[in-house]
């Protein structure tokens, strides 16, 4: 059934009803995805300073790049976490619980929309996922992101081919939005 009675959409950055249950690739946008992520923290925000999912964005594309991923593998990292900007972030742990299925089922509907919306080619590539998942090595040993990181952090080896491109800066919102929108230009045109 259609959740689309006009209670069930969010306002965007444009000024669009986006309805994340009921999503029309037509009503995805580059600059509400760009707003939205520059303007939200990793790691729901348990970090010493402002790291943005769109700074993180533009980092993991540019490590698809390093690896030799193709142009659709950059594109992809640039937008892997583009849902975020119409449901927002749920940590890993609840995200992953079997309770939050439906989560999961609205968050891959949507990456569908984004995906169709940008012309990228499904399923996410692996490399894309290989590169977020070294991110978390990189930002997790970066003092400025996790003061504190828990002992009981699982860790993984950096991947030295990544560390000449993971430059974390720690962008200010207008910053990472102007960094990500660079980014998705090169990638796009």
């Amino acid at each position: 059934m259609p959740i689309t009675d006009g209670s069930h959409w969010v306002n965007t950055y444009s000024g669009r009803k986006f309805y994340p249950l009921e999503p029309n690739p037509e009503d995805v946008t580059i600059e509400d995805i760009a707003q939205a992520l520059s303007h939200q923290c990793r790691y729901t925000g348990q970090t010493t300073v402002p790291y943005s999912v769109a700074e993180h964005s533009v980092l993991v594309s540019r490590g698809v790049a390093v690896l030799g991923g193709s142009r659709n593998e950059q594109k992809w990292g640039c937008l892997h976490d583009a849902t975020e900007a119409y449901l927002s972030d749920i940590s890993s742990p609840v995200k992953k619980h079997p309770s939050f299925a439906f989560y999961r089922e609205v968050e891959a509907k949507l990456m569908e929309a984004i995906g169709a919306h940008f012309e990228l080619l499904l399923p996410e590539p692996e490399v894309v996922r290989y590169v977020d998942a070294q991110m978390i090595a990189f930002e997790s040993m970066d003092r400025r992101i996790i003061k504190n990181r828990n002992p009981d952090w699982p860790m993984i080896e950096q991947d030295p081919r990544l560390k000449p491109v993971i430059q974390i800066e720690c962008l200010l919102p207008v910053s990472a939005y102007n960094a990500f929108m660079a980014r998705f230009q090169e990638l796009f045109g």
